[in-house]
């Protein structure tokens, strides 16, 4: 690729309506004064699995967290013209850290920390945390396993954690999930089995189903996708190329996943929340997610946090460790 066609590319990220002007001046201005640069955090939709006992409220109803402890006010998503770039870049460095290909008869196995808004009542509201383990079958021939530990709660930025917060009920120690069979290629664990090109995805994602128009459809599924699969370096390549052609993908300068990293994120507006998938701004591994409501509505007001997650682990094993006597079950 020359410079020319580099050149036409990357205008043809740039909205219509983007005031250019107003932005470099902007950014000369930030640059004389010295400012810190704004932060912007988003949310992870997957929520936490509460137990029924006791009267909690998660996110999606009274439970809202407001952003901005770091950085003062609302998030803001900087609208710049290099999600393709920041994707090639991620494309790039998964290309280099492969993931051992695992034998069908093994487990992917994934470590995460998850945080979201809970509530008791209006009043008493606080940041839930846990700590999440997943062991799923690689051929969906054998059950799968998770295990959930629960963090200290952390209380709303400006607001004392309640005392009800360490009364909440706690998630289950352990699941254990019956196999559901033959899945499709896309909804494995392990992608081995899906065309490593970024339109053929695209086709696939786009078949997966899903609520709003193509774009959001796309957006849902390829974020699904990511978060809770592993890929060999060639289709994960080709999936970071594909989210960066879903329409309406913007740049977020700044954003923090679950466990405090700061990272550059892909993100997209979907029902008035703003959902981000965040990189390392140094090595481009994916780091997790995060939302924040950006139009006041169903999901609470502006600068609400939604929830976030961060990927802390991911790796192949032979068998999960043996469920434990209180082990809860689950149908496919």
């Amino acid at each position: 690729m020359n410079e020319l066609s580099e050149t036409r590319r990357l205008r043809a990220e740039v909205p219509a309506d983007l005031d250019l002007a107003g932005a470099e001046a902007r950014f000369l201005a930030g640059l004389e004064a010295d400012a810190p640069r704004r932060r912007a955090v988003m949310r992870f939709v997957r929520p936490l699995p509460l137990a029924a006992a006791g009267a909690v409220a998660v996110a999606g109803a009274v439970a809202v967290s407001y952003l901005g402890a770091d950085g003062g006010g609302e998030p803001t998503a900087v609208e710049v013209a290099n999600v393709s770039a920041l994707m090639d870049r991620a494309a790039a460095a998964a290309l280099k850290d492969p993931l051992p290909v695992p034998r069908p008869d093994q487990y992917l196995y994934q470590e995460m920390q998850e945080t979201q808004p809970a509530s008791a009542s209006d009043d008493a509201r606080w940041l839930g945390r846990q700590h999440v383990r997943t062991w799923q079958s690689v051929d969906g021939s054998r059950p799968d396993l998770s295990r959930h530990r629960t963090l200290p709660p952390l209380p709303i930025p400006g607001r004392p954690l309640p005392s009800t917060a360490t009364e909440a009920a706690h998630a289950p120690e352990e699941m254990v999930s019956e196999p559901c069979g033959t899945r499709a290629p896309i909804d494995r664990p392990y992608l081995g089995a899906v065309p490593a090109d970024p339109d053929a995805l695209l086709r696939l994602l786009d078949e997966s189903g899903g609520d709003g128009d193509r774009g959001d459809r796309l957006w849902e599924s390829a974020s699904d996708v990511l978060v809770s699969s592993a890929a060999p370096p060639k289709v994960r390549a080709a999936l970071y190329r594909a989210i960066a052609r879903i329409p309406g993908v913007r740049v977020v300068d700044d954003s923090q996943d679950a466990a405090g990293r700061h990272g550059v994120a892909v993100a997209r507006v979907v029902d008035g929340v703003r959902e981000e998938l965040i990189f390392d701004r140094a090595t481009f591994r994916f780091l997790g997610e995060r939302g924040v409501v950006v139009e006041s509505g169903d999901q609470g007001p502006a600068g609400a946090l939604v929830a976030s997650s961060a990927i802390l682990r991911v790796s192949v094993v032979d068998a999960p460790p043996k469920p434990g006597p209180k082990a809860e079950r689950a149908d496919c």
